[in-house]
Formats: C-alpha cells, sequence, structure tokens
C-alpha cells in the first residue's frame, strides 16, 4: 500500500492475528501467491490454521490422514499432496465425497451391511489411465471424482446376496430380476477397449452400472444428440428381454438422472428416507409414502410403488410398465378371533387421462392368505398404461374364520409416474426395424 507518495508493506503494519484472519478468506491459489510477496508472508501463509479450513473446504478432511512411513504432516502438506493427487476434481470432491457419506451411514443405520461390504476402495490416481484422454474417451469428472471414492461394488458370484446387492435397486417381478450395480473403473475401461459401448450415429454412450444377471444397463450419456445431453443417465435394455415381454423391440430410453452427481444425490436421499426399501439383504426399488396406509378391523394395508422403465415400451404401443408390493399385516395384540382369510381383489384403475377400469379377481396372484394376529404376507404385481401417470385403489373381501362374516378390506390408493422418456432425432432411431443405440 502507499502512505504519503511512499510504497509501504501493509504485511509489517498489522499483527500477525490480524493478517492471518484477513488470509482466512483467501483460496489456495490466492496464498500460493501470496506466499511470493515476502518471507513474512510466506511464513503466513504456511499456518495450519488456514490450510485446515482449506482441507475440509475441499477434501472434507477434519484430522490429518496417517503416512505410511509414520513420520508427521502438516496441514499444508496434506493439502498439497492431495491436490497433486486429486486436483483435477477440486471443483466436485467435496460434494461426491459428502453424497458418499451420507450413503455409507445411511447403509450402517439402516442394516445394509451387504451392500456397504460391497463398496470397493477408491481407485489409485496412478491408476487411473482415461484423465489423460489416451483412449478418446471424455468422462464426466463426476463420474471419475466417484471412482476415486469408491471403485464400483464387489459382486458374489453366487447365492442369494449376488441378487440383492446392487445400488441401482433390486426389483423381482414373476420371473424377472434385476440389480443393477455400479461398474468399476477396469470394468468401465475394458468395455472401451473391447467396444462394448455404443458409439454409432454420433451417441457414445458409457456403461455405469449393469446387471450381472441380464441386459439391464444404466448408462451415461458422454454428447449431445436429439434429446440426450452429455451426462445424462438413462436405462438401456437389450431388445431380447423386451421382445419377451411385450412382442415387439424395445425402443425407450427413460432419463434416470441428469448427471452422475444427480444420481448419487438421488442415491442419497433415497436411501435416508424412511419410505424407500432397505433390508439387511439389500436396496429395493420400491418406494412406501407414508400416507399409502389403511386399517381396516384390525387389518393394515400398506403399498410401495416403483416404475419399471427396462420393461416399459414407449413408441409402437405407449405402455409404461408399474410395478407395486403389497402388505397385509395383523397386530400381534389383537384376539385371535379376527384372523381373516382373503377371497377376492377388486381394483379401480385410473390412467393420467381419466379413465377408470374396473378388475375383480380371485384370490392374489393365485394364492388366498391367513393373516392373524402377529403375521403379514406380501406379494408383488404389476400394472401399465398408457399414460405417464396413472393411480390404484380398492379394496379385499376377507372372511372371518370365526364368525364367517365377509370384510371390505380397504386398499389405500396408490399413486404412480414414470420418467421423462429421452427419443433420438427420427432418423437416428431407426435403422429399418432395429433400434440403432
Amino acid at each position: 500500500m502507499e502512505v504519503e507518495g511512499k510504497l509501504v508493506d501493509f504485511s509489517s503494519c498489522l499483527p500477525d492475528e490480524v493478517l492471518l484472519h484477513l488470509l482466512s478468506y483467501v483460496d489456495f491459489k490466492d496464498l500460493c501467491r501470496l506466499g511470493c510477496v515476502c518471507q513474512h508472508l510466506q511464513s503466513l501463509v504456511h499456518s495450519d490454521k488456514l490450510w485446515r479450513r482449506l482441507c475440509h473446504t475441499y477434501w472434507l478432511l477434519d484430522t490429518i490422514p496417517e503416512t505410511e512411513d509414520d513420520t508427521s504432516a502438516s496441514w499444508y502438506t496434506t493439502f498439497k499432496e492431495w491436490y497433486q493427487n486429486l486436483g483435477q476434481f477440486i471443483d466436485c470432491y467435496a460434494t461426491i465425497k459428502g453424497y458418499w457419506n451420507r450413503i455409507e451411514d445411511s447403509l450402517k443405520e439402516r442394516g445394509a451391511i451387504n451392500i456397504f461390504k460391497s463398496l470397493r476402495g477408491p481407485l489409485e490416481p496412478q491408476n487411473d489411465q482415461l484423465s489423460g484422454n489416451e483412449e478418446n474417451i471424455d468422462i464426466p469428472l463426476d463420474l471419475l471424482c466417484s471412482l476415486h471414492v469408491h471403485n464400483g461394488q464387489t459382486i458374489p458370484t453366487d447365492g442369494d446376496d449376488a441378487v440383492t446387492i446392487g445400488l441401482g435397486g433390486t426389483l423381482s417381478l414373476y420371473d424377472y430380476s434385476s440389480s443393477p450395480s455400479l461398474l468399476s473403473y477396469e470394468e468401465i475401461l475394458t468395455l472401451i477397449q473391447d467396444g462394448n459401448e455404443d458409439q454409432e450415429n454420433n451417441l457414445k454412450t458409457l456403461t455405469v452400472l449393469r446387471c450381472p444377471f441380464n441386459r439391464t444397463t444404466i448408462r451415461m450419456c458422454l454428447d449431445s444428440t436429439g434429446e440426450f445431453l452429455r451426462g445424462f443417465m438413462f436405462y438401456r435394455q437389450h431388445n431380447f428381454l423386451h421382445n419377451f415381454f411385450h412382442g415387439v423391440a424395445h425402443k425407450g430410453f427413460f432419463l434416470s438422472a441428469e448427471s452422475f452427481t444427480d444420481w448419487l444425490s438421488q442415491l442419497a436421499d433415497r436411501l435416508s428416507d424412511p419410505g424407500t426399501m432397505v433390508h439387511a439383504t439389500g436396496l429395493f426399488r420400491f418406494y412406501h409414502e407414508p400416507s399409502c396406509l389403511a386399517v381396516t378391523d384390525d387389518v393394515k394395508v400398506t403399498v410401495a410403488t416403483t416404475f419399471v422403465p427396462e420393461l416399459s415400451e414407449t413408441l409402437n404401443r405407449p405402455k409404461r410398465m408399474f410395478s407395486y408390493h403389497i402388505t397385509m399385516e395383523m397386530d400381534k395384540d389383537v384376539h385371535k378371533k379376527k384372523t381373516c382369510q382373503l377371497l377376492t381383489r377388486h381394483w379401480e384403475v385410473i390412467d393420467g387421462n381419466g379413465k377408470v377400469e374396473t378388475v375383480v379377481g380371485d384370490g392374489v396372484i393365485g394364492a388366498f392368505p391367513i393373516i392373524k394376529p402377529g403375521t403379514k404376507y406380501s406379494w408383488t404385481s404389476c400394472t401399465t398404461f398408457d399414460t405417464v401417470s396413472g393411480s390404484m385403489g380398492g379394496h379385499f373381501s376377507m372372511v372371518n374364520l370365526q364368525t364367517q362374516e365377509i370384510i371390505e378390506v380397504k386398499c389405500p390408493t396408490f399413486h404412480m409416474t414414470g420418467l421423462p422418456f429421452l427419443r433420438l432425432s427420427e432418423s437416428e432411431l431407426f435403422d429399418g426395424d432395429n433400434v440403432v443405440v
């Protein structure tokens, strides 16, 4: 600064406490520049107080990590080392790591130990072959950053655990099961090197999650084409499964998230929401609205729902498929004379245009469950709508096994909404009778 025409070193005019307070508002790049001004500032900008704040802001560090050689490290050297390894993620690391911290905490709190144990450790910086674009693949930084926190999932090759621990959520519907798991860096790199990624018609995609039991994938768009934008994540199903269910080729691509950060945020929110079904064995796609509950004569009915994008058809015969999971139970303190058996189901199905269809049938999925004190019975079924959304509600006719009285047990109305649908331009979408993506 200048006083009466003379240049004065401001750092020599202020107490160190004041200077440190002022420097606490300075970002790391400017701190490094200030350290080149004079020896006094150089000594101040290495203060642990300053770099501890920066380590927490950018790397979410609250303690200095232990070194392999047990040598003591300062907050300045810690920040420098982390920046050397992960500096390319300086703008997104805290966000990505923050979401992963929430996910880890929720998995542990909700007892989903199998999923928690499936999370791999971080990708070592020296093993990152894609940051320099050697493969001519420009992976969005948030996905690459996430792999440096958790390098995908380790999925068992057999046993029940293999069916339930995918972070994409598990769905079992009749003979169909799906549980997309987060791929590791090595698996993604192998897909790229083997040419198994879609790069036709100027649409480049990257598989981020994949079900090990069928061909369901959740992919990321690496460029922008049609309604696809770079970073969009969408469900991709191979034609064979769609032909099996619908008799037509799959031509629908449903948006899962607008970026990997968005997908990770959704996952963190779902796991912290008690309405999301999470068991010790895994994470399920079903979500239970707290208000979706009805009690009739001590029989409680709750419903959880999910959209099934990989089995939904959109272009030829628009059909959105939804699955619902119903639980019927009776409190253990209820008198045993309330024991009853389900006889018939009565549904009122309403699509997004207000069209009403009435469905009446015997039992549920071929069963006639008996509900008595302290027991519950759950089943999963599905429905389709020509519209983006719809709702169902109704009642179950049940007979009291002691009095033979017929009871109408209410099923609460449950609402279902599909994901947004993405399409390419018409010229890009079809190649004869085949989908080219």
